[in-house]
């Protein structure tokens, strides 16, 4: 029986007063109560199917945001091909600061934030490796030829 429907019946006084008092004592409505007698006391009671609709949809709870640390940094680092333990540091450092905030929004994924960081060092990190190469290749030997 659903509770949209309503149950209509000769109830005397007495009978309605009791129903009354043991609703308040157990902190119950009177339909609950009603519809509990008729299921225990009548055979014929259907079983009300519940539709899909009318169970609330419960969502689960994002994750909460927990900063890493350098260790856990330089390691996804070196799952990146970066194995350079100041970098990492350099990293954690940077959005310490900044409160692990990107913009003006809370980080969620610091892994994401580390793949955009090593964006900017291989950039950076293949500028100065040609001036090491070119730094490191032997002037010395051409000054001498031409002296």
């Amino acid at each position: 029986m659903s509770r949209n429907s309503r149950l209509t019946a000769d109830v005397s006084l007495e009978a309605h007063n009791l129903l009354r008092g043991y609703a308040e004592k157990h902190e119950r409505s009177k339909g609950f109560l009603l519809e509990k007698m008729i299921r225990k006391f009548c055979v014929e009671v259907e079983a009300v199917p519940v539709a899909k609709t009318e169970l609330a949809v419960v969502k689960p709870k994002a994750k909460q945001f927990k900063a890493p640390t350098p260790l856990e940094v330089d390691s996804y680092m070196v799952e990146r091909g970066i194995n350079d333990p100041n970098e990492a540091q350099s990293f954690c450092d940077f959005y310490e600061s900044k409160g692990w905030v990107v913009g003006r929004v809370k980080m969620k994924c610091w892994k994401a934030a580390v793949r955009n960081w090593l964006k900017g060092y291989k950039a950076k990190t293949k500028g100065t490796d040609i001036l090491q190469l070119s730094a490191e290749s032997n002037w010395e030997e051409g000054i001498n030829e031409i002296f």
